[in-house]
């Protein structure tokens, strides 16, 4: 998928696609429109794609505002189509084989003839209402809505949002598009309550509790955003009364950590010693067992730059920048900007070959075996890539609410190890909670008295982080991996 709604790559060409609204589907006869750009080039793709999403927001548009007599014109043209591909079917099969190519030719013919009457009868309805909107003889002036449209409010508010909260932005450029596809391109002035309230009722179905706070969140800030600059804008809204309606209160993918046999036999498998023998496969050895040894997130590790993310302290310590400064990098919330040192066990493994393998080959990605797709988080690819792994070895565990299904699990498996060594509060602000602050009693403080805390106070120093991270044991006997083979990118003159 590209990083533009409607427009996907098919082949080598573009191609445009959009949803018929369901409410829609019976008039248009089909769930959405698909049709090729016939374009290589994205500069061309993106502008139709685009115009073609307008017009045919418009028409769903219009379409609602059909009356009861355009519909029922539409449905029997519909009906004469159906029946007419029936008798040609029937016939088809009661002919002989040298009649089929002139029914066949007839069938195509026949098709293309209603399909045109129902366009231009949908065309017919638009210029009928356009008189009566632009006051002809006899008829009284339809006021228009000097708002503008759902989707020009969207296109402006994403383009006007602070950059550098990449973790929203991303959720409003996930949800909003939906929010467009199931009330259609209305008038900002024109969206009621109802609208909304139906809509979020519909996703409930769909969606867990915490999927539905993030995209009530998005919603919400829209609006507001809205209202501030264009009057009548949502009115009515009252975002605050809808309130989630599912039944699915937790994610059914919420994930547990890793028992002791089950790394074990991760680590030891015959496909993973094949990876640890194979230059060209042993990223995927690298990648898991960073994971288990930082708890850090799948697109954190992937995102990380060896040319400068991988840093000797001045004190000796060695550790990563999890970082959001550079294209194609992101993090979950403002406590995931943080250095991780790196374990013991690592170093004794070769990571340090393997990082000074990608920066000689020139590579800005600790994996670059992976290829991180435009719009998509660094990490998505390896983390299919590693799902697909467990399952291939039996590992995998789809339990509802304990499942055990991809690299989130080593976040689990860090947290609980910590949990059970006594060092839970300490390991937090390594894999990114900085703001569960613990106190000597190991409760967590309130952000009200952190308030009061000199934010020097809070930072923990490099060493008692790396002190920390070396408390994490796991008894494995890792094999040694080779050397990683890897392409060499062209320097930059």
């Amino acid at each position: 998928m590209s990083g533009t709604p409607y427009l996907f790559r098919r082949g080598n060409r573009f191609s445009f696609r959009i949803a018929i609204p369901a409410d829609l589907r019976d008039i248009f006869q089909c769930r959405e429109v698909v049709r090729s750009l016939k374009t290589e080039r994205r500069a061309e793709a993106v502008p139709l794609a685009l115009k073609m999403a307008a017009e045919a927001l418009i028409l769903f548009n219009e379409a609602r505002t059909m009356d009861m007599t355009e519909k029922r014109r539409i449905q029997a043209l519909r009906d004469k189509l159906s029946l007419k591909e029936q008798m040609h079917n029937d016939e088809l099969r009661n002919i002989e084989v040298d009649r089929r190519l002139e029914i066949l030719k007839t069938k195509a013919e026949t098709v293309l003839k209603t399909e045109n009457e129902i366009l231009k009868s949908v065309v017919q309805s638009r210029g009928e209402r356009s008189v009566v909107q632009s006051g002809g003889a006899g008829d009284s002036v339809t006021s228009k809505s000097k708002a503008p449209l759902l989707s020009a409010v969207i296109n402006e508010f994403v383009a006007e949002y602070d950059p550098t909260k990449k973790a929203m932005l991303g959720k409003h450029r996930t949800n909003l598009p939906r929010l467009l596809d199931s009330i259609s391109d209305k008038h900002v002035d024109e969206i009621r309550h109802i609208d909304l309230s139906r809509h979020c009722a519909d996703y409930c179905k769909q969606a867990h509790l915490k999927t539905f706070k993030s995209y009530k969140s998005s919603i919400s800030q829209l609006i507001d955003w809205t209202r501030a600059r264009y009057e009548r804008a949502f009115d009515n809204v009252d975002m605050r009364s809808i309130k989630y309606s599912g039944s699915r209160d937790e994610p059914e993918g919420k994930q547990r950590a890793f028992k002791d046999t089950e790394l074990v036999k991760l680590f030891t498998c015959e496909e993973m010693q094949e990876h640890c023998k194979n230059g060209k496969g042993v990223h995927k050895f690298w990648l898991p067992v960073v994971g288990l040894f930082t708890g850090a997130r799948v697109s954190e590790i992937c995102q990380i730059n060896p040319q400068k993310d991988v840093i000797l302290d001045d004190s000796g310590v060695l550790y990563l920048s999890i970082n959001n400064d550079g294209e194609g990098k992101s993090v979950k919330t403002a406590a995931g900007v943080r250095v991780v040192p790196v374990h013991s066990r690592l170093i004794e493994l070769g990571f340090l070959d393997y990082v000074e393998s990608v920066r000689k080959a020139g590579h800005t990605r600790l994996f670059p075996q992976w290829a991180q797709k435009k719009g998509a988080k660094a990490g998505d690819s390896a983390g299919h890539d590693f799902r697909r792994f467990l399952e291939d070895i039996g590992l995998r565990d789809s339990t509802k609410g304990r499942a055990l299904t991809g690299m989130h699990g080593f976040r689990k498996t860090v947290l609980t190890h910590a949990y059970k060594g006594g060092f839970l509060g300490a390991i937090l602000p390594i894999i990114g909670h900085e703001n569960d602050v613990l106190d000597e009693s190991g409760n967590k403080v309130p952000a009200v008295s952190l308030s009061y805390v000199d934010e020097d106070a809070l930072k923990v120093p490099l060493a008692d982080k790396a002190a920390t991270i070396e408390k994490l044991s796991f008894d494995i006997d890792f094999v040694k991996p080779c050397a990683p083979i890897l392409s060499r990118l062209a320097r930059k003159a």
